[in-house]
């Protein structure tokens, strides 16, 4: 009985949800090995495609002598499992995209397949060809100096984009033929091992043998040696810390007594650094308050929606520790994301001082090393996971908790298709896997402060700093007053005197300037009215290289006015 797979092929299509979705046959001999899940090679439209199956069934709609067969399995793990996939539809549905985008979001893009073309000489290096133009030849030539096969975009780099012609030509009379390989970018790290190809006893014997001769001693050794050693054993560290010679592996090697092997070796972005353990505190009683209210709202009423509102410096970021330490107990994986710019080494500091099974996610890992980091997740080697927007899809199996830190951040909205809300991902993903979802935010986002509001988040409020510190003073200088009193500068005079008052204590003082633009807003210097976009009631930027104002938030544009627009006066001024 013919069995189907229903892909979602990675293929530039002018399409939105589903429709990118196909079914192929599975062949019989890729019965049984084809599973939901997993990635596959397909033919499409005279090419070779990645493609990922999200469904299996015994019939289809479609005419079976229209359908094509998968061609084969380019690595029988599974990337994606049932929830995955269940993610993916409802976001393709929801952003207007197709599944296999919403699918490239979950897996990380260094795995991506591409791919890649080669052209070939008919007959092998050694083919006769004697009878061929100066252009065919030459190029045949050069793929002879390869072994006789090459990239079609290496060969088209060396003799031209012309050269293309050729290739069609040579490939038409059979001189040539032309072949393709699928391959991801980035794959597990490998390096040289060494490892007994005798069984202990036999090795022993030899290791004994070895030792009564002299000319052998050096030999029997290093046997010894790599007998007492975790197997398979870094060649590299055998020589280097171990001071092993290379020509006595490779003599043990050649006698069958060694073997050379492969080890795969995680790349670690924080290069095996040890991190000092992160103190445990005695938790105030709006933390332990806050923690209660979130573990009895999930296991006593089934409640998963949660928003944490308290002040900077509250001790939310230890309630969120204390939670994914609560998962930990119960077996489980958290996420925690925080914004890009807040992954610094202190946040990444307090989360590996604390746990000792944690991953990283953001985009200023390397491309091998984010690879190794979601295989770890993948293989289950992961508790918690810290990370920015992209982290919300970290293939943890057994999700206890998501934690989104300063969820009012825009920086969680995705601005490239699928243009999604880290967010709103969180809380499906959260619905689909039965998981607890936290936000905390000083300043949660309107959204989410109305929704906790009518009940859709149960809200947990922290207004007091721990240790009891007090916030900080804040004072707003208004400059029309400045202004006023005679003060033409960008400085307030309370600025100003706090400024040379740090300066003589020997203090610090920073400056924030949220700059966009040559001037941030221009303004009436008489009136103080701000010259303000008519849609969007925000203040213009001043674009100096096109001596514009422009509002960053709908794109509107104006021209610089000579006089101010309210009050009729001359003293338009540039701000920021």
């Amino acid at each position: 009985m013919p069995l189907f797979a229903v892909i979602a092929v990675d293929a530039v299509l002018n399409s939105c949800a589903e429709n990118d979705v196909f079914d192929y046959i599975i062949p019989d001999e890729l019965k049984g090995a084809v599973e939901i899940g997993m990635r596959v090679i397909v033919p499409f439209s005279g090419r070779m495609l990645e493609g990922y199956v999200i469904d299996i069934k015994d019939s289809t709609d479609v005419a079976q002598d229209k359908l094509k067969a998968i061609k084969s399995i380019p690595n029988p793990s599974h990337i994606f499992d049932y929830k995955q996939i269940s993610l993916a539809k409802w976001m393709s549905k929801e952003y207007l995209c197709s599944i296999t985008e919403c699918l490239k979001c979950i897996m990380p893009s260094e795995m991506v397949m591409k791919e890649s073309k080669y052209v070939m000489v008919v007959g092998g290096k050694s083919a006769d060809l004697s009878d061929l133009k100066y252009d065919d030849k030459k190029m045949l030539d050069i793929i002879k100096s390869h072994g006789g096969c090459i990239k079609v975009n290496d060969i088209l780099k060396l003799l031209g984009r012309n050269a293309q012609k050729t290739i069609t030509r040579l490939v038409k009379s059979k001189v040539l033929a032309i072949k393709s390989n699928m391959a991801q970018e980035v794959s597990a790290k490998k390096i040289k091992g060494i490892d007994l190809n005798l069984d202990y006893d036999s090795a022993a014997s030899q290791a004994d043998s070895f030792e009564k001769k002299s000319s052998k001693l050096l030999q029997g050794k290093a046997l010894r040696l790599i007998m007492s050693l975790e197997k398979p054993f870094p060649e590299r560290k055998l020589v280097e810390e171990y001071k092993v010679s290379r020509s006595t592996i490779n003599t043990l090697v050649k006698k069958g007594i060694l073997k050379s092997v492969e080890i795969e070796v995680s790349r670690d972005p924080y290069g095996n650094r040890k991190f000092s353990p992160y103190a445990k505190p005695t938790l105030t009683d709006e933390q332990r308050n806050v923690l209660n209210t979130i573990l009895t709202g999930y296991y006593g009423y089934g409640k998963r929606n949660f928003l944490i509102h308290g002040v900077t410096g509250s001790g939310k970021t230890e309630v969120y520790m204390r939670l994914a330490e609560h998962m930990i107990e119960k077996g489980k994986q958290t996420i925690v994301l925080v914004p890009e710019i807040a992954l610094t080494p202190q946040t990444i500091e307090r989360f590996k001082g604390r746990f000792e099974r944690v991953a990283v996610l953001h985009s200023r890992l390397s491309a091998g090393e984010r690879y190794d980091e979601w295989m770890r997740i993948k293989r289950g080697e992961v508790d918690v996971v810290v990370g920015a927007r992209s982290a919300v899809f970290a293939p943890v199996s057994n999700l206890g908790a998501i934690i989104i830190d300063e969820e009012h951040e825009t920086s969680y909205k995705s601005d490239k298709t699928p243009k999604y809300h880290a967010r709103d991902i969180a809380q499906k993903r959260c619905e689909i896997e039965d998981a607890i979802l936290v936000l905390g935010s000083a300043t949660p986002c309107i959204e989410t402060y109305y929704n906790a509001n009518n009940k859709k988040y149960i809200k947990c409020n922290m207004f007091h700093r721990i240790y009891e510190r007090s916030l900080p003073d804040i004072r707003v200088a208004d400059m029309r007053q400045e202004i006023d009193s005679g003060n033409m500068t960008i400085f307030s005079r309370m600025l100003y005197s706090e400024l040379k008052n740090v300066l003589r204590k020997k203090q610090q003082a920073i400056l924030f300037l949220n700059r966009r633009g040559y001037s941030t807003f221009v303004s009436c210097r008489k009136c103080g009215s701000v010259m303000k976009c008519p849609r969007c009631d925000v203040s213009l930027t001043y674009h100096a290289d096109r001596n514009v104002l422009n509002c960053h938030y709908c794109g509107y544009t104006a021209n610089i006015p000579k006089v101010c627009p309210i009050c009729g006066s001359k003293y338009i001024k540039y701000f920021g």
